[in-house]
Order: structure tokens, then C-alpha cells, then sequence
């Protein structure tokens, strides 16, 4: 059965959501480990509705989807944003035990 760009965009916007959730968690090297995990599944999740959905990312309609959510793409982006410098202020090993899992966040819709 065929998403519509609208589907697509939420879900990967909620695996983003997933994704900061972990990031903010983290408090010290064991919480660090959990988040990876968390990191991890929430990339895989995004990488397949990429991979599943290849040409509607690409579609116009995707592009006006993610545009109608941009409001909530920037929140979740601050989010991480805020607490990747939030690590890097209290502890960049921290940060440093996340960070081949950020590399792996995929992109969608040009964003």
C-alpha cells in the first residue's frame, strides 16, 4: 500500500523525534550507550522509509510535505542541536561515543 508524502514526512519526523529523545538523554557513558541503541534504530527506521519510499522522497510532493512541517523539522533540529552543545560544554567524550551515529542520520526530502 502506497504512504502519501504527508505519511512519509510524519513518520520520519517522529523517528527524528526518537532520535533527539536520545541525544537529550544522555547524562554519562552507560545512558550514552542506551542512546546509541536508540540512535541506531531510529537511523535504521529512517534509512528504510527512504529506501521503501525512494521516489516519493524525491517528488514534489514530498518537498511541499516536509515544507508544511518545517515548524516541527526546526523544533526537533534545535532539539538535537541544544543537546549535542549541551554535551559538548559538559563532557565531549559523550558526545564523541554518539557521534558515527549522527553521521548516519539520513536526510529526506532535500532537508
Amino acid at each position: 500500500m502506497a504512504q502519501s508524502a504527508g505519511a512519509v514526512a510524519d513518520a520520519f519526523l517522529a523517528e527524528m523525534h526518537a532520535f533527539a529523545d536520545a541525544v537529550e538523554s544522555v547524562t554519562d557513558q552507560a545512558s550514552a550507550a542506551t542512546a546509541v541503541k536508540a540512535m541506531r534504530i531510529a537511523t535504521d527506521r529512517m534509512e528504510a522509509l527512504s529506501e521503501q519510499h525512494e521516489t516519493l522522497i524525491s517528488s514534489p510532493a514530498m518537498t511541499a510535505a516536509m515544507m508544511q512541517r518545517q515548524s516541527a523539522l526546526t523544533s526537533v533540529q534545535v532539539r538535537i542541536g541544544t543537546a549535542m552543545s549541551a554535551l559538548i560544554a559538559s563532557d565531549p567524550a559523550l558526545l564523541q561515543i554518539l557521534s558515527d551515529e549522527m553521521d548516519r542520520m539520513p536526510e529526506l526530502g532535500g532537508q
